[in-house]
């Protein structure tokens, strides 16, 4: 597990959430749902990788989505492999899943409430601020639905962790005790990012 990797996405996430709050700008923030979206695919990166660790555990098909590659002929006839897109909200669910499966856990995430149609969203708006082509602007509704995004983010993350703890011995307790102080929403707001995030009275689902 890439530790200095995660710990710098998270604080760079807790950082734009911060200023976003104070500094209410529209650069600020579209900085907040960059940062949050390279936060979700760096995690998936890294969930990836530590699967294909243990290749026996998954198909055939299970690895080469996990790799991300696909497979042609080229003119010489020769097989070769090139990166595949995989939609993000897709990518999500099967890296989640192929992840806790390692650990022999089932899927603890709500991917039917308000917090994942909030993913799907804030994933449009991110497309739109991405490739901009007529409007860059994010609406103060867009903005909510971001904030309700991240927590349900963090929160499955949390989540997700909290279940496999007993299993993935080799993730180090330095980087669990830095996953759940910044991800620490729903038992309290004991750190920026629960604060921040806290400001939202929690929906009944959130409770943990």
């Amino acid at each position: 597990m890439n530790t200095p990797l995660l710990r710098l996405l998270l604080e760079d996430l807790v950082d734009a959430a911060l200023i976003a709050a104070e500094i209410p700008t529209q650069l600020h923030s579209r900085n907040l749902i960059r940062a949050f979206f390279a936060t979700v695919e760096g995690c998936l990166f890294m969930m990836k990788d530590d699967c294909l660790r243990h290749p026996q555990l998954y198909t055939y098909e299970e690895l080469t989505m996990l790799k991300e590659e696909s497979y042609y002929l080229n003119s010489r006839g020769i097989a070769k492999s090139r990166p595949l897109f995989l939609p993000l909200l897709e990518n999500f669910r099967f890296t989640v899943g192929c992840f806790v499966k390692r650990a022999g856990m089932p899927v603890n995430c709500d991917f039917g409430g308000v917090g994942w149609e909030a993913m799907r969203s804030t994933l449009e708006v991110r497309h739109r601020i991405t490739h901009p082509k007529t409007n860059m602007a994010i609406t103060d509704d867009e903005l909510r639905t971001t904030k309700i995004a991240c927590e349900w983010f963090m929160i499955s993350l949390k989540r997700i962790l909290r279940d496999c703890n007993g299993v993935f011995e080799k993730w180090n307790a330095e980087l669990r005790e830095q996953i759940m102080r910044d991800v620490h929403v729903a038992d309290g707001p004991s750190s920026p990012a629960g604060a921040w995030l806290s400001r939202r009275k929690q929906p009944p689902e959130y409770q943990i």
